[in-house]
């Protein structure tokens, strides 16, 4: 029965019909056709199970069987609710008399979780696709399973950062709804003060523009965030999409690769929260440097990793480097959002197929970082405004974007003691050239200005 269980696996996927009746009469060829597909069976990383009208287990390969925690060989002959967890089995049961009466080859679990239980009893989630035949005039089901525990628990640790935003962004309406609502009441006192003394109407019309500031600046404030939040939560959803294809074990180092991209970019999410949880201590001059010793020539090439994953079509970021490795002693945490918001800038106004350049070099004590772009340029008129707060270029009407990262930029570059130039042509490009110490001066109080 084994024998020509194999020959027909055989049949029923190499062939997509049956007109191959030399692999059932010719005993040899049959048993090499046996051989040659137990070898592959055993040798998937997919567990795969085969079960037969009855619900009994007819083979197992050893993926499935290590899968489920069972010997070689101890599956065969048990009933497949074995593997099902005992809450599940009575309505499983049910599900397989209704799969047995109108088979169908399909996928499982889609929308719904899907379970499977071990010999030990621990249960764990599975992705399953089954494939109907029929052998000797007798029904089988082919069962595909995957383990699935290591995308669960991403996508857990997704769900929950999601929370956490969602929880941050409800205390910072909260906060500026409770403001707001303080400053209403002032302003009724005001006004009634008013009627009163005609000396009390510049500290009404004073509070009066403080609360429309204060409602443009809610309104601003999450909209940058949406800005500053894109690229890393681009990055994670790119690495985890790209775990779920890494299921070898000789995978693990590309696995741990894309999970420390995570755990960098939700780090990198933390902190920007963070920061503009904080605005008014930015603009206070508050936020302080913390130097490190790291390479820049290393911590280019993240950021061009990162950035690979907003990328448009053929717009490929080069680097050009005459160091292999350029050793800095400064806030490594502030460069990196810098990188980040003028490379990502150069994508976003930069169409398909434009390259971006970047190089660097050294001149006297600092670090010299060109970056390039063959983007729409930047109009003549708007140059002089392009790092005040909030500001948007005239040709940039139609791009997304909040007016906010370069006026980051120039205060990152203020408490780095660096420097920021650029140089732009109307639908030419623009080139941004960035001064900033090799190392980072020590002063008694580091500052944004």
């Amino acid at each position: 029965m084994k024998l020509a269980c194999w020959a027909s696996f055989f049949r029923l996927f190499i062939f997509d019909d049956v007109k191959h009746p030399r692999f059932l009469k010719d005993p040899k060829t049959l048993q090499e056709t046996n051989q040659v597909f137990e070898t592959i069976l055993n040798s998937c990383t997919e567990g795969i199970i085969m079960v037969n009208g009855e619900g009994i287990i007819v083979l197992a390969n050893p993926i499935c069987e290590s899968l489920f925690g069972y010997k070689a060989g101890e599956l065969a002959g048990e009933k497949i609710e074995i593997l099902v967890p005992t809450v599940q089995r009575k309505a499983h049961r049910k599900d397989r008399n209704d799969y047995h009466k109108k088979p169908t080859v399909r996928k499982m679990g889609q929308g719904r979780d899907l379970r499977g239980q071990r010999k030990d009893g621990s249960v764990f989630p599975v992705e399953i696709s089954l494939s109907p035949t029929k052998i000797d005039d007798r029904f089988y089901t082919l069962a595909f399973i995957s383990d699935i525990s290591e995308r669960k628990a991403i996508e857990d640790e997704l769900a929950q950062n999601r929370i956490m935003l969602e929880q941050y962004t409800a205390q910072l309406e909260e906060r500026v709804k409770e403001r707001t609502e303080a400053l209403e009441r002032a302003n009724l006192a005001l006004e009634s003060e008013i009627k009163e003394k005609e000396k009390a109407e510049l500290k009404t019309k004073e509070a009066l523009k403080k609360e429309k500031e204060l409602n443009s600046l809610k309104s601003r404030f999450i909209s940058a965030a949406s800005h500053e939040f894109r690229t890393p939560l681009s990055t994670i959803l790119s690495s985890a999409t790209l775990i779920g294809k890494y299921r070898h074990e000789q995978e693990q180092e590309r696995r741990e690769k894309h999970i420390n991209r995570i755990k960098t970019s939700v780090n990198n999410l933390n902190g920007i929260l963070e920061e503009f949880l904080s605005y008014e201590k930015l603009e206070a001059g508050k936020v302080l440097i913390k130097p490190t010793q790291f390479d820049l020539v290393k911590l280019v090439k993240e950021v061009i990793e990162e950035l690979n994953a907003i990328a448009k079509k053929n717009q490929h970021i080069f680097l050009e480097s005459v160091h292999l490795s350029l050793e800095m002693y400064t806030d490594h945490h502030m460069i990196k959002n810098v990188l980040i918001n003028i490379i990502s800038n150069a994508i976003k106004y930069s169409p398909e197929n434009r390259p971006i350049f970047i190089s660097l070099g050294t001149e006297d004590e600092s670090t010299i970082i060109t970056i390039e772009d063959q983007g729409y340029g930047i109009p003549e008129e708007d140059q002089p405004h392009l790092f005040e707060r909030f500001f948007r270029g005239s040709n940039a009407t139609n791009i997304q974007g909040t007016g906010l990262g370069m006026n980051i930029v120039k205060k990152y570059l203020q408490v780095l003691r660096g420097k920021i130039d650029f140089t732009s042509v109307l639908n030419e490009g623009t080139e941004f050239i960035l001064q900033i110490p090799i190392v980072h001066p020590v002063y008694e109080k580091d500052s944004v200005d």
